[in-house]
């Protein structure tokens, strides 16, 4: 036999499930994600992940040249590279915390800050 607090503990469950289902669907819009750009060592952008839009590049000036950082949706990549072997552009589209992209020769970090990152885990 069921009793209003056992129906009153059923829904409360149900609503948790449901709230939890919402947050993890859309991680890229949690507040305090964010896109930070190195170049030579300086932070030179910092932004909310997903707050440029899906297409837009923005030139990141290293000792070779530009390198060219691509927006996606909550998402970014580097596109082009004055580095000889382009290893950077082989790491594709980053999206989570923890994940970043490095261009050695050229001195660009590209990197994803925020809630789930490894590094608030390990401390």
């Amino acid at each position: 036999m069921t009793n209003r607090y056992d129906k009153l503990l059923a829904g409360i469950i149900i609503l948790a499930a449901f709230i939890s289902y919402i947050v993890f669907i859309f991680p890229g819009q949690e507040s305090g994600v964010r896109v930070v750009v190195e170049a030579e060592g300086k932070e030179v952008y910092v932004f909310p992940l997903g707050e440029l839009k899906a297409g837009e590049q923005i030139p990141i000036t290293g000792p070779l040249g530009d390198s060219i950082l691509e927006m996606g949706e909550n998402r970014v990549r580097l596109v082009a590279s004055p580095c000889p072997d382009h290893i950077c552009l082989a790491m594709g589209w980053i999206d989570s915390p923890g994940e970043m992209i490095v261009c050695l020769p050229n001195r660009v970090v590209v990197r994803i800050e925020g809630e789930g990152d490894w590094d608030d885990i390990a401390r």
